[in-house]
């Protein structure tokens, strides 16, 4: 009776449990890296760094100007360089995530199979 109800569980209310775990994984993860937030403040300066206006002389108008663009050109570098690990992170996760849905349902027969193929002499 005690294994009968572990395969219900583990078939039916486990896989939807672990399945609902990876998910909120993946989502923990574009959480984490904020992509949608990077890509709406792509050419933001960054920290906001001088991005006010200057009053003065034209030095000072340009000297501003070179400052508000390395802020822009270092705010893009470092979001573009966000994006593509945040990215490249949730393309892994995924791909292990798949696998570890198609390896779920074989789990409790691996046991089995470990210990017949060791009986077997089978070695790696």
């Amino acid at each position: 009776m005690l294994l009968v109800e572990l395969i219900n569980w583990w078939y039916g209310r486990g896989f939807k449990a672990f399945f609902l775990k990876l998910i909120d994984k993946l989502r923990n993860t574009a959480d984490f890296f904020s992509i949608g937030s990077l890509v709406k403040t792509w050419f933001l300066p960054f920290r906001q760094i001088s991005a006010g206006s200057v009053e003065g002389s034209l030095e000072t108008r340009f000297q501003a100007f070179l400052d508000r663009l390395v802020s822009r050109a270092v705010g893009f570098t470092l979001r573009t360089l966000l994006i593509i690990l945040g990215l490249i992170s949730l393309i892994l996760q995924s791909a292990i995530s798949i696998v570890a849905m198609i390896a779920y349902p074989f789990m409790p027969i691996m046991p089995i199979c470990c210990i017949v193929l060791w009986t077997s002499g089978v070695t790696l």
